[in-house]
């Protein structure tokens, strides 16, 4: 049985075309502090407090319905 890959699928293109219609807006990358010096849970990863480089993302303007999620 032959498969098609991911990006080919009914469900992918619908994925893909949800994705697109949302209002996104670019966030620029960074560079940003991200954790403590002082975690409650130590092995959760919080801490210790360090400098990380944030790529560049898009993010929706507007909050996601439940409709809009349940498509992605």
């Amino acid at each position: 049985m032959h498969h098609k890959p991911f990006a080919q699928t009914d469900l992918a293109a619908q994925v893909i075309d949800t994705v697109n219609a949302l209002n996104t807006v670019p966030i620029p990358g960074r560079k940003a502090f991200l954790g403590t010096n002082n975690p409650v849970f130590a092995g959760d990863g919080e801490g210790p407090l360090r400098r990380v480089q944030i790529d560049p993302f898009h993010m929706t303007a507007t909050t996601i319905t439940n409709c809009q999620f349940s498509m992605f």
